[in-house]
């Protein structure tokens, strides 16, 4: 009898169990039914254009139990009664109250992003030209000093040659021999004749002496003229190589002055026949003072030059350049 009675109570609590869930599925399918009409009935709002639709979102509650259990209960086997000893029902399982089901959560409505503003590109302006590279100057070529500047001896008829501030030795006339031995053998043979000739003839022997004198006085001529124009030749190869020695002492002995930059300075100076320097000018101004003191300096340091062909005293005019 307990144990009929036992198995009776356990029955009826599980239907009751069964009851309550099915009736809370019930009700939480009905809630979400009625959400997702009024869901579907309700217009929705007028939404820019552009702008993407807002994804709805439902939450199903989990599938009643009640298979479950049911499907248990059709598993179990029939008790089979049993003997037991009786002992004190157990108390009744509390009743759980019944939890009203919380309503779907309506999810907010996605917040539409404002469009991005799309910034305005930037025109990059334009770089100034850039000034070209100017193009490095090339160096002046150094000029090759020029030679002094010295006349060259020009031979004069009759005189001899001469050169400007060089003086050169003037050859001394020679008394033409043939004239005088002529005349002395004239007067030789005219003697004799004097003491018995008479006085006409003496003077037509005396006039013919005078008119073959000019022959030889010609002749004689036309040597020294040629031995002049000889010693010109060489007294202008002589005059070069001397000319170039000295220029060569100049280089050598030329010392340009530190930051007084580059010019030409045209300097005259005079020395004696030993080649030493009496006195010295400036010819011709760089424009900058410190050159000019060089130029002078440097001539009275290469002081002695080379001893002049001719020698004598000797005047000179240079170009001296600084780079």
């Amino acid at each position: 009898m307990a144990a009929a009675l036992l198995t009776t109570t356990e029955t009826g609590g599980r239907r009751a169990s069964l009851a309550r869930w099915t009736l809370a599925a019930t009700v939480v399918l009905a809630v979400h039914a009625v959400g997702a009409w009024a869901l579907v009935t309700q217009a929705p709002p007028a939404e820019p254009q552009g702008t993407p639709q807002a994804a709805v979102l439902i939450e199903l509650a989990p599938p009643a139990a009640a298979p479950e259990v049911a499907a248990l209960e059709a598993a179990e086997p029939a008790a089979e009664p049993v003997d037991t000893p009786s002992e004190e029902p157990a108390p009744p399982e509390p009743v759980e109250p019944e939890t009203e089901p919380t309503p779907a959560e309506v999810p907010p409505e996605p917040v539409i992003p404002p469009e991005p503003v799309v910034p305005e590109p930037v025109v990059p302006e334009p770089e100034p030209d850039q000034p070209e590279a100017a193009l490095p100057e090339p160096e002046p070529e150094t000029p090759e000093p020029p030679e002094p500047e010295i006349a060259e001896p020009v031979p004069e008829e009759p005189e001899p040659a001469t050169i400007a501030d060089v003086p050169l030795p003037t050859a001394r006339p020679t008394p033409p021999r043939p004239v005088r031995e002529a005349a002395r053998q004239e007067e030789t043979r005219e003697k004799p004749r004097q003491k018995k000739a008479e006085p006409a003839p003496r003077k037509r022997e005396a006039a013919a002496p005078q008119r073959r004198s000019p022959a030889p006085s010609t002749a004689s001529q036309g040597r020294r003229q040629q031995q002049a124009s000889q010693g010109a030749n060489v007294s202008r190869a002589a005059l070069a190589s001397w000319q170039s020695q000295v220029q060569a002492k100049l280089n050598r002995n030329k010392r340009t002055p530190r930051g007084s930059g580059s010019g030409t300075v045209r300097v005259a100076f005079a020395m004696d026949g030993n080649g030493r320097v009496v006195s010295v000018r400036i010819a011709g101004s760089s424009g900058v003072a410190a050159l000019d003191q060089a130029a002078v300096a440097l001539v009275q340091r290469a002081s002695p030059f080379p001893a002049p062909p001719s020698g004598r005293q000797v005047s000179l005019t240079v170009p001296v350049a600084f780079r």
